[in-house]
Formats: C-alpha cells, sequence, structure tokens
C-alpha cells in the first residue's frame, strides 16, 4: 500500500450540450452539440465540486489518479477484513485463556 501513486477520489463523466449563440451548428437539428467534455466529480466537505480538463494530457492524468484510489480503496478494505479476523482470533484466544485460568483456579 505505500507504494500506491498520486490518487483522488471522484468520476470521470464526458458531456455534451449545447452552447448559449443561437446561430451555433450545435442548435441545428441532428447535431450532437458540444463535446465530449470530461470532468471530475468529487464531494469536498460535503459539496459537490467538477473540475473540467483543458488538454487530454490532464484528463489521461486524472483517470489514472482516480483509477488508483478504487485500487487504494481496494487494499483499505482487504486490509481492515483481515484485521477484524485478527481482532477476532486475538479475543476468541484471549477469552479461552481467561477460561483456562479461572477452570484452575475453581480446580485449586
Amino acid at each position: 500500500m505505500l507504494r500506491q501513486p498520486d490518487f483522488r477520489s471522484g468520476s470521470i463523466t464526458a458531456t455534451r450540450g449545447n452552447c448559449g449563440k443561437p446561430t451555433c451548428r450545435c442548435h441545428q437539428p441532428n447535431q450532437p452539440g458540444h463535446g465530449p467534455n470530461f470532468r471530475l466529480t468529487r464531494k469536498v466537505k460535503g459539496k459537490t465540486v467538477m473540475e473540467t480538463f483543458a488538454t487530454p494530457g490532464e484528463l489521461h492524468k486524472a483517470q489514472r489518479e482516480v483509477q488508483a484510489y478504487h485500487r487504494f480503496r481496494q487494499l483499505a478494505q482487504a486490509l481492515l477484513e483481515i484485521n477484524e479476523k485478527i481482532c477476532r482470533a486475538s479475543l476468541t484466544f484471549a477469552v479461552d485463556g481467561l477460561r483456562q485460568r479461572f477452570s484452575a483456579s475453581q480446580q485449586a
């Protein structure tokens, strides 16, 4: 986990749309509109924040970072599951030890 690349949360979506110029081609019938425009959407302190990308390089960098974040989350979840098993095993071991001590003291 310590060798994870840069990462950030969020999701990247592609949008298309029409501009505000009524004479633009995007307002013509059967025209797809402008785009695709890619945006990174994420939550910051409970608010949705969107980031757009000026270049394909910025988009590719963000895609790698979001992918790395999802990988980090998978690794963190796997670590949590293993740690919970260790905690349960430690608790069982401790309880068994107490039972043995209690049983020995009752026999004495």
